[in-house]
């Protein structure tokens, strides 16, 4: 009988450092939560390796960087939790492409700047939109009253 990893869940510690980049190679984990913890760097392109990934909680640590375009990858989410850390540079743009069953999306507390991308609306699924605390400009997307899920 053959067990796989499916959960990792570091949260609520004193780990500080990088996120190891063998992480990705856990490609059966649905869930990894290494919230509240001292992490720092910026997130390596081999976590858009975790195919199967459901639930992503990154939240209150010190990462930085941007978000890595191989998330792209990771159509199973249903949550991401990467507020209160230090990343930076544009709102992902790509964040509303194949999420079909992403509901909750906290990318809170950063220092994401750029406007807020119109294909979130696109997130059919989505009931928890929280971009609060960036640096965002320009207009609210008029599609984002679209959000179906919200109603």
């Amino acid at each position: 009988m053959m067990l796989l990893l499916q959960v990792i869940d570091l949260s609520r510690n004193n780990i500080s450092g990088n996120i190891p980049p063998s992480i990705g190679n856990c490609s059966f984990v649905k869930v990894l939560d290494l919230a509240y913890n001292n992490l720092s760097g910026e997130i390596l392109a081999s976590l858009g390796k975790l195919n199967q990934l459901q639930s992503l909680h990154l939240n209150d640590n010190k990462l930085t960087g941007k978000v890595p375009l191989s998330f792209r990858n990771l159509s199973s989410l249903e949550t991401v939790e990467l507020g209160n850390n230090r990343f930076s540079g544009d709102t992902p743009l790509w964040i509303g492409d194949g999420f079909a069953d992403l509901r909750i999306l906290k990318l809170n507390s950063n220092g994401f700047s750029g406007e807020i991308p119109p294909k979130l609306s696109d997130l059919i699924s989505l009931q928890v939109p929280d971009l609060a605390d960036n640096n965002l400009t320009g207009r609210i997307p008029g599609s984002l009253g679209d959000l179906q899920a919200m109603a």
